[in-house]
């Protein structure tokens, strides 16, 4: 066995340690007694599975030879910390400079870009074509096109070949609303390259631990996903008032969704219509403008009324009517706030702070006799009073018979491990840590070894 990459050496241990409880290192004393030697076999592999091989030689190059095997996980402990500290000054002092320099010299390349570059909206230059710089400094923004009638833009930049017929009209509320459809998943959480590189320490993500109330080092938890049944109806497009070529109800597919709650309307990809058997012919014609968490449009190519529909743990089955909206901006479907609705994924009054604690809280009422377990597990029972008395004698020939005897009298209640039954409330004074009040924290820069 070998150290992974990146692998903290109190994780190889414990691999190493569950692997030497399968070998069983132990041999018989002529005493009679066993000796364990699984923490020698633990140690040896440990160095020589080591994936550095500078800190194996280090630790090969003890004068210490005969070390314990915590011994040997402190000091390569050590040793990693220290070239982790080492890498990251190096890098620090090396980048800072050249990250500063690198810096100046974009910045001077943007400026003597902009001062040469037409701006594509007024014709002119001394601008970039980034919105702040369009908003203060562009003399089209805000202006009214006189060719194509449309604003931020001059007429001898237009690129539209002639004026609408049509004349422009006040936006209506539910144009506003549509517009304001936003899918914020379309930006997942990557890192920004634009940040100046200045900085000598980069900060890893972080999330707060509220049991240990620190802060630890570890990724953001994957986007949720959930397999989800999608088929069309012709009667829910034909219901609309418009003909479809679709003749008969499509082959239901599965398809991964992520549950956007910030959506206001459903979003797919073209892979799902392709999955369905369908193609763009069969999308209806709609007026939906979207915009992405950044402001971007999203190019929307149709609409389809599809009936989405899945099974949850206790196998009820729900479903929903919806307008799915394709695009070619991604691959991936997002379910809206109201399709989660539909589906019972978060209750109709989301968002409301605090009402997951409520609603994860198990009912004071323990569960009664006429309630039927939904499965073949024992009913579930509040634990008996205290034996007085033990059925047979506590001698170590009855040990087996105590033990199931312990088990058949607590096996409805103590040891019944059935997840389909409610657990009763428990009674008694609240759970609490025995620490001295006046006791002093004291920092440990380091984890504590046993």
């Amino acid at each position: 066995m070998r150290q992974d990459r990146d692998e903290p050496i109190r994780a190889f241990a414990a691999r190493l340690r569950g692997q030497a409880g399968v070998c069983k290192f132990s041999i018989k004393c002529p005493c009679g007694t066993y000796v364990d030697y699984s923490d020698v076999m633990v140690r040896d592999v440990l160095i020589k599975g080591l994936s550095d091989e500078e800190i194996r030689l280090d630790i090969l190059g003890e004068s210490k030879q005969d070390m314990t095997l915590e011994e040997a996980l402190r000091n390569v402990e050590a040793k990693e910390s220290g070239k982790r500290s080492a890498t990251r000054l190096a890098e620090g002092v090396s980048s800072g400079v050249a990250a500063a320099s690198s810096y100046k010299r974009q910045d001077r390349l943007r400026l003597e870009q902009d001062r040469t570059t037409t701006c594509s909206y007024c014709g002119r230059h001394g601008h970039s074509s980034s919105r702040q710089e369009l908003t203060k400094k562009c003399l089209a923004y805000g202006k009214t096109c006189t060719k194509c009638g449309t604003t931020h833009h001059f007429a001898n930049v237009c690129r539209k070949t002639s004026r609408p017929t049509t004349t422009p009209q006040n936006p209506s509320p539910n144009a506003l609303d549509d517009a304001a459809a936003t899918f914020d998943s379309l930006c997942s959480a990557n890192a920004l390259t634009q940040i100046s590189q200045a900085h000598t320490v980069s900060l890893d993500h972080h999330v707060y631990n509220e049991f240990c109330k620190a802060w630890e080092r570890r990724a953001s938890d994957p986007q949720p996903f959930v397999n989800v049944t999608i088929c069309a109806m012709p009667s829910d497009i034909q219901s609309l008032g418009f003909h479809t070529p679709i003749s008969s109800p499509t082959r239901p597919v599965t398809f991964p969704a992520m549950e956007d709650t910030g959506c206001q309307s459903c979003l797919a990809g073209l892979g799902l219509l392709t999955k369905m058997g369908l193609n763009r012919r069969h999308l209806l014609p709609v007026k939906m403008k979207m915009t992405a968490a950044n402001h971007g449009a999203i190019n929307i190519v149709g609409a389809l009324a599809l009936r989405i529909s899945g099974t949850s743990h206790t196998n009820k089955k729900m479903n929903t009517r919806q307008m799915v909206y394709f695009t070619t901006a991604t691959d991936r479907m997002f379910l809206s706030k109201q399709a989660c609705i539909a589906l019972g994924m978060i209750p109709p009054s989301f968002p409301t702070i605090g009402e997951t604690s409520s609603a994860n809280c198990v009912p004071d009422a323990p569960p009664t006799e006429t309630q039927t377990p939904q499965c073949n597990c024992p009913r579930r029972r509040s634990p008996p009073p205290h034996p007085t008395s033990l059925p047979f004698a506590a001698t170590e020939d009855n040990r087996e018979r105590l033990e199931k005897w312990l088990l058949d009298f607590y096996g409805s209640s103590t040891f019944n491990l059935c997840e389909h039954q409610a657990l009763p409330k428990m009674s008694g004074p609240p759970i609490r840590l025995m620490v001295d009040p006046d006791a002093h924290p004291n920092p440990s820069p380091r984890p504590l070894t046993r």
